[in-house]
Order: C-alpha cells, then structure tokens, then sequence
C-alpha cells in the first residue's frame, strides 16, 4: 500500500491541517498573496489553486474570504476529506485529484497558485513549474517554499538533522522507512 492511500497518512495530515501552527501560516500565506495583488482585483474574488492542498485547509480559508479555491492533490482519501469539511461549513470549494505536473485548470484561469513544500516531492519540478506558469493569469501570484537544506528541522523523518545528511544516507533511510523501519518516516 502507497502512502498515498494510507490511513495513518491521512489521519497525520488531518489532524496536522488543523493544527493552530498551520492555521497561523496559512493566514500568513494569505496575507502575503494578497497584499501583491491590485486590491480591486481581490475584492472582486480571486480564482486560487492550491497545489498539493491536501485534507484543502488552505482552500477553506480562500473561499471564507469570498475567493473561489481550487485545490488539487494525489491523495483520494485527502481530498474527500476536503469535500466534507467544505460541505460541513457551507463552503463551495472545487477539489481535484491529480498531479502538479499536468494541472486540470485551463490557461491563465488563476490569479494565485500556491506550492507551499511540494516542489522538493515531485521529480519533474521544471513542469510543476511550467504548469504554475500557464494556469496563472497576467499580474497573478505564484507562492512557491521548500524546505532548505541548510534547516536542522525536517518534518518528512523523525531523525535529527535529517535536512544535513548526505544524499547517499538520505536515499537509504527512505527505503529503510518503506521497508523495515516505518516509524523512521514522519509523513
């Protein structure tokens, strides 16, 4: 079984998505989009995909502000999750399951794309990249953070300094955590 499609990955990330320290950065995402974008512009709502969004809590906090969120993800079990958490607060948010790398959304149809930690999981980034490019409308926002590398705290493994570890010690522990040693991986 994938983590995909995992339970235990879906149950972490629900609970993590609520969590006050993701609400906090969340609204701060939101601040930041925002305060680059032509106020009337934004007060006529904005079209906003949220790339990699998860159980779509970023996408709830989008369409409380009047915006019409689209979120995308792999994960079934996470975007259902979405659904129903949108539909328990009377929320219209557009969910779809699919890949950064081939987007559902047509040609400049957004005026912000946010990416928070996804560039670093997917192997073609440049067409993660190229999609944000094309989905985005003239004068949109694209909100892109990865993790760096020089950062002691890494989320991913439950291993200190994982962040700093040589590329060779990294790709052993992600097939220790895919086969003898789950509680290495931390989601």
């Amino acid at each position: 079984m994938s983590t995909r499609d995992h339970h235990q990955f879906v149950d972490y990330y629900a609970s993590e998505s609520l969590s006050p320290q993701t609400l906090t950065r969340y609204r701060s995402i939101q601040n930041v989009i925002l305060s680059h974008i032509d106020p009337v512009r934004a007060g006529r709502g904005l079209d906003v995909a949220d790339v990699g969004c998860g159980a779509g809590t970023q996408c709830l906090l989008w369409a409380e502000l009047g915006h019409r969120a689209h979120g995308l993800d792999i994960n079934t079990g996470l975007i259902e999750l979405g659904k129903q958490r949108a539909a328990q607060r009377g929320l219209s948010v557009s969910f779809y399951l699919g890949t950064a790398t081939q987007m559902p959304w047509a040609d400049a149809s957004m005026d912000a794309c946010i990416m928070p930690e996804l560039i670093e999981h997917v192997a073609n980034w440049q067409q993660c990249l190229n999609e944000a490019s094309r989905v985005l409308r003239h004068g949109g926002v694209l909100y892109l953070s990865t993790p760096n590398k020089l950062s002691p705290r890494q989320d991913e493994f439950n291993l200190p300094l994982y962040s700093w570890y040589p590329a060779f010690v990294k790709r052993w522990c992600v097939k220790k955590a895919l086969s003898s040693h789950p509680q290495l991986a931390n989601y």
